[in-house]
C-alpha cells in the first residue's frame, strides 16, 4: 500500500512537534517494508531539520535551507505546486495529511473514493482564539483553522494523539468519539549523555514557545522566589525565540533578569539539558499531547507540570503537578523537591516505565494498522 504525505509541515516547519512526529513515522515505515505502507512524498525539497536527520531520501529529495524570506516562500510555493500535481496524479492508495490545506477539502469532495486520514494534535485554535487574532491570524490562520474543521468532517479516518484531544474534538466539533482513534506520540529514549554539563550552574529548564496559553509568566512568577534564595540557580529557556521586551521587563521587575537565559540547541544538546536540569517545568494551560514530557522522562529529568489538559494522562504519577494559575503553589513544589535526591530517584524509576509504553515503534505500528483498516474498509464497498 502506498501512503501519500503532502508537503505542508515539511515546507514551513524547521523544527516542531508535528514535523518530528511525521519524520519519525516516515522513517519507521521506510525502514520496515514488511508493514506494507510505502510513503509517497508530496514534496520536492524540505526545510525541516527532523526529516533531515532521518536521511531517508537524501539523494531523491534535497534539504533546503533558505537564507531569506523570499527563498523560503519560493520553496514553499514550488513544493505546494509539486504536491498538488502529485496528488492529482493519484499514484497512491491513501492520503495522510500533515496539516490542513484547504486544497484537500475540495480534493476530497471531488474524489470521495480516495481514503483520507488526518491527525489532529490539539484544539488550541478553538480553545484559545485570541492566540490567532493578529493580522497573520486573520489572513492565514483562519483559512487552515476552517480547513481543519472541514477536513475532520470529510476524513475517512481521524487519528488523535491523546484521550484529552479526543474529548475536546468530540465536544467542539460534535464528532462521535467512536470515529476518533487514539494513537499517542512516541519518544525515542535518549541513548547517551555528555559527560560535561551543558551549563556550568544548576538550572530549571523551560522548552518551547512562551506566549499566551504557554503560561511562561506564571513560571517566572513561581520560580522567582527560588532564584532569589539560590542566586547560583538559573532558568534556561530552549527555543522559543529571543525574549520579547515584555518578557525582559517582567524579568527585571521580578529581579531575575540576570538568571534567565535563552538558547537554541541541537537534539543531542537538548537531551543533555534535560538530563542535567534540576527540573523541567511545563506550565502550559493546554497541550494536545505534550511531547516534552516524554523527552524529559527519557532523559531522567524530574518534571513539574501544570494540572491541565493531557498532562496527568501522559505523565501519570511520574510528574508533580500544580494548578496552572497558582505561581505560589509552583514555588512551594520547587522548594519542597529541589534538593530531595531520594524523591528524584524514585521519580526516575516511574519515568522509565512510562517512556517504555510510548515508543516510536508502537506509534508507527498502530498507525500502519490504522491505514490498513481504513483501506480495507474502502475495498469492501
Amino acid at each position: 500500500m502506498r501512503i501519500f504525505y503532502d508537503h505542508q509541515i515539511f515546507s514551513f516547519q524547521r523544527f516542531g512537534g508535528i514535523s518530528k512526529y511525521f519524520s519519525e513515522l516516515l522513517a519507521f515505515l521506510v525502514n520496515h517494508p514488511e508493514l506494507d505502507c510505502t510513503p509517497v512524498p508530496g514534496f520536492r525539497s524540505y526545510v525541516n531539520y527532523h526529516l533531515k536527520q532521518k536521511k531517508i531520501w537524501e539523494k531523491e529529495i534535497p534539504f533546503n535551507n533558505p537564507e531569506s524570506p523570499f527563498q523560503y516562500w519560493r520553496n514553499y510555493f514550488l513544493n505546494r505546486n509539486f504536491c498538488r500535481k502529485r496528488a492529482n496524479d493519484r499514484q497512491y492508495d491513501l492520503i495522510h495529511l500533515t496539516f490542513y490545506d484547504p486544497f484537500f477539502t475540495a480534493f476530497k469532495r471531488r474524489h470521495p473514493e480516495i481514503p483520507l486520514v488526518i491527525t489532529i494534535h490539539d484544539m488550541t485554535p478553538e480553545l484559545f482564539p485570541k492566540q490567532y487574532s493578529s493580522l497573520y491570524g486573520e489572513l492565514v490562520s483562519r483559512s487552515w483553522i476552517q480547513a481543519k474543521h472541514d477536513l475532520a468532517m470529510l476524513a475517512d479516518g481521524i487519528i488523535v494523539v491523546s484521550q484529552n484531544t479526543r474529548n475536546d474534538l468530540s465536544r467542539i466539533y460534535g464528532i462521535p468519539e467512536e470515529k476518533l482513534t487514539v494513537i499517542p506520540h512516541g519518544c525515542k529514549p535518549a541513548e547517551s549523555f555528555s559527560q560535561t554539563r551543558p551549563w556550568p550552574r544548576p538550572y530549571l529548564l523551560y522548552v518551547g514557545i512562551r506566549g499566551g496559553y504557554k503560561n511562561f509568566t506564571v513560571f517566572l512568577q513561581g520560580a522567582a522566589p527560588i532564584l532569589h534564595e539560590n542566586p547560583k540557580l538559573d532558568i534556561i529557556c530552549i527555543g522559543g525565540g529571543k525574549f520579547t521586551s515584555a518578557e525582559m521587563k517582567l524579568m527585571k521587575k521580578l529581579s531575575v533578569d540576570g538568571q534567565v537565559i535563552q538558547k537554541n540547541v541541537s537534539d543531542q544538546e537538548l537531551a543533555d539539558f534535560y538530563h542535567y536540569a534540576e527540573f523541567f517545568v511545563y506550565p502550559s494551560r493546554y497541550e494536545g499531547f505534550g511531547l516534552p514530557l516524554l523527552e524529559a522522562f527519557s532523559a531522567e529529568c524530574p518534571v513539574l507540570a501544570a494540572q491541565a489538559s493531557c498532562f496527568p494522562e501522559i505523565g501519570k504519577d511520574a510528574a508533580v503537578y500544580f494548578p496552572p494559575d497558582a505561581p505560589d503553589i509552583l514555588t512551594a513544589r520547587l522548594k519542597k523537591y529541589i534538593g530531595d535526591k531520594d524523591w528524584k530517584d524514585k521519580m526516575r524509576e516511574r519515568e522509565k516505565s512510562i517512556v517504555s509504553s510510548f515508543s516510536i515503534e508502537n506509534m508507527a505500528r498502530q498507525t500502519a494498522h490504522f491505514y490498513h483498516t481504513i483501506f480495507t474498509g474502502f475495498r469492501s464497498f
